[in-house]
């Protein structure tokens, strides 16, 4: 006689069980292809990304990233968090995935091994990722290229045990030819108040330009704020502008670098977001990607 499945079955192929998404699939025999590594790699740099990331990065589809990603978990070549029980699995570089990288020839200063963070850390350094990503996907097919992307884990590495005071969330150079762009990038997830970005970020960089120097050798260089949604934009600029220099400031959202890449129109300068109708919308005129000569 046959059976009704169960309520939790139905829709699946015979054969198939549903798997936890905490479950890690047996390990068999798996070859390691170089799409496998380009993703260690990847994970190396970021520290920490989602599923939605690494598979904008290396994937065409997401049953496809997960799959394959569950298997460098299963190889214990990666780790995997569950921060929020509806939220995204993200993943990040095990010591074992180092050790393979390091094999592989790949510099120790290039990796970093992903751990668990607390939950504000966290969200700050996947919006980070989030702006890397936006970036790698934007340039692909153009004929810009990004010489380095440097997030401030990678500038605490580089300062050791003696950091200056001003620590940017991350420092870009894009590149076309024989001209460049330099980016100061801070990254606000309204975890911090306005005070915060006005004390250590907008005046150590006021102070920075008024001299003429670099940025962690960074230069020419311009900063951006990189925010998730046009009212924080609206307000940080609002601040900016009383407090002044806000002309020298570009913003813009993940959202929009997601969309439009750094060659589109994707931002405002601060001190149009300021002046611009409350009750209207926010119109981007600039790209991020504004030619200097290199020096």
């Amino acid at each position: 006689m046959r059976t009704r499945p169960a309520q939790s079955d139905r829709g699946l192929a015979v054969g198939e069980r549903r798997r936890s998404r905490d479950a890690r699939p047996e390990p068999k025999a798996f070859r390691l292809g170089e799409r496998d590594i380009r993703i260690m790699q990847g994970l190396a740099r970021m520290k920490l990304a989602r599923t939605t990331m690494l598979q904008r990065l290396y994937f065409g589809d997401r049953s496809t990233a997960s799959r394959r990603l569950a298997k460098l978990v299963a190889l214990k070549l990666a780790n995997v968090f569950v921060p929020h029980l509806n939220s995204e699995n993200v993943y990040g570089l095990s010591e074992r995935g180092r050790v393979v990288l390091l094999e592989r020839g790949v510099d120790d200063n290039e990796i970093h091994v992903g751990r668990s963070i607390r939950r504000a850390d966290l969200e700050h350094l996947l919006a980070i990722n989030e702006v890397r990503v936006a970036l790698v996907r934007g340039c692909r097919g153009s004929n810009i290229t990004i010489d380095f992307f440097r997030s401030d884990s990678d500038l605490r590495r580089l300062a050791g045990l003696t950091p200056p005071s001003y620590l940017p969330d991350a420092l870009v150079r894009l590149r076309s030819g024989s001209v460049t762009t330099g980016l100061v990038i801070e990254v606000d997830t309204g975890s911090e108040g306005s005070r915060y970005f006005l004390s250590r970020k907008v005046e150590p960089l006021a102070s920075i330009a008024a001299s003429s120097g670099d940025v962690w050798g960074l230069r020419p260089w311009r900063p951006i704020l990189v925010t998730l949604t046009t009212g924080r934009l609206r307000r940080l600029a609002g601040v900016l502008a009383t407090h002044g220099g806000s002309q020298i400031w570009l913003g813009t959202t993940v959202e929009l670098l997601n969309r439009l890449g750094p060659t589109g129109l994707v931002a405002v300068t601060l001190s149009e977001a300021a002046n611009a109708p409350t009750d209207g919308d926010l119109v981007p005129r600039h790209p991020i990607f504004v030619p200097a000569k290199v020096p």
